[in-house]
């Protein structure tokens, strides 16, 4: 068994579960990580800790291309929407 590496932080836990869902999505397994229990907030935008997410370290930089590579796309769509808006 490999250990695990959090490759992703945020405050977020609607932001968490969408990362996880990107990774599951590309075959890479992931688990999400909080000090506070999801039943405890289940609808909470915002959780008041720190959420990591965590991959086995042979899929670490894999986990961060895809995620560097979602935000870049992310990114790239935001500024010709904001372009095409201006119009």
């Amino acid at each position: 068994m490999t250990d695990l590496v959090t490759i992703f932080h945020t405050r977020s836990d609607v932001e968490a579960s969408v990362v996880r869902g990107l990774l599951e999505s590309h075959g890479v397994p992931s688990v999400v990580l909080s000090h506070l229990p999801q039943s405890l907030f289940p609808m909470a935008l915002h959780t008041p800790g720190e959420i990591g997410i965590a991959v086995h370290e042979e899929d670490a930089d894999e986990a961060r291309r895809i995620i560097e590579a979602c935000s870049r796309r992310l990114a790239t769509a935001s500024a010709i929407a904001a372009c095409s808006s201006t119009r």
